[in-house]
């Protein structure tokens, strides 16, 4: 389960920063695991908007290649495959726009 993967990460991150000791403050050490935790996103994720732009050009390619001829199954498999991560990109995208907006009504509320 990769939520379950994600969570024991988070907490060994954050055990690793309470074990130095008393001398770091919350403070830092909520900014450490605001470091690690973006720069895992960035590893984990990347850009999705790229990412998005960069399939979408995959499965042009196997739609020109193969317009002329009859698809092979590897190819009929590599489009479903391409699609599928298609798909999971364009959640992903939906999420953070979700998760934007959600963050920007209640900001606009607090005023």
């Amino acid at each position: 389960m990769a939520d379950a993967k994600n969570v024991r990460m988070m907490v060994a991150e954050w055990s690793r920063l309470k074990e130095a000791g008393d001398e770091i403050s919350l403070l830092h050490r909520l900014k450490n695991l605001k470091t690690f935790l973006r720069d895992w996103n960035s590893t984990t994720f990347g850009n999705v908007d790229r990412g998005m732009v960069s399939v979408m050009k995959q499965i042009d390619e196997l739609d020109t290649n193969c317009r002329a001829v009859l698809q092979s199954q590897e190819v009929v498999d590599k489009k479903k495959k391409l699609l599928g991560e298609l798909w999971k990109l364009s959640r992903y995208s939906e999420s953070i726009w979700r998760q934007k907006s959600i963050g920007t009504w209640r900001c606009s509320f607090e005023l």
